[in-house]
């Protein structure tokens, strides 16, 4: 198992449970965290940043994303993280079990 795969399992069990909020409190912060685990940063499409309030915004730096070995991914943190902003949107709320 490589790591991503373990982080993934992880992020999936002790993490992403945590999440849930509103548009107004989570914004495209989910959309955004799904885009650095695939490696994305400020400049990429999709890109790793979001803002919160109307002055602040949070991004990962061009250069700065993850280095993910060729072949893996965190296919189930992604999945599930996307599926949450889908949610969002349509719902106005959302959370890791519905």
């Amino acid at each position: 198992m490589y790591w991503v795969e373990g982080l993934d399992h992880a992020l999936l069990q002790k993490v992403l449970p945590k999440i849930h909020g509103n548009r107004a409190t989570l914004g495209d912060s989910l959309k955004a965290l799904a885009a650095f685990l695939q490696g994305g940063d400020s400049t990429s499409s999709p890109a790793a940043k979001y803002s919160l309030g109307l002055d602040l915004v949070v991004q990962i730096e061009k250069g700065e994303g993850l280095e993910i070995p060729d072949g893996k991914q965190f296919d189930k943190s992604i999945s599930k993280l996307l599926t949450m902003h889908n949610r969002l949107i349509t719902r106005n709320y959302t959370s890791f079990v519905r």
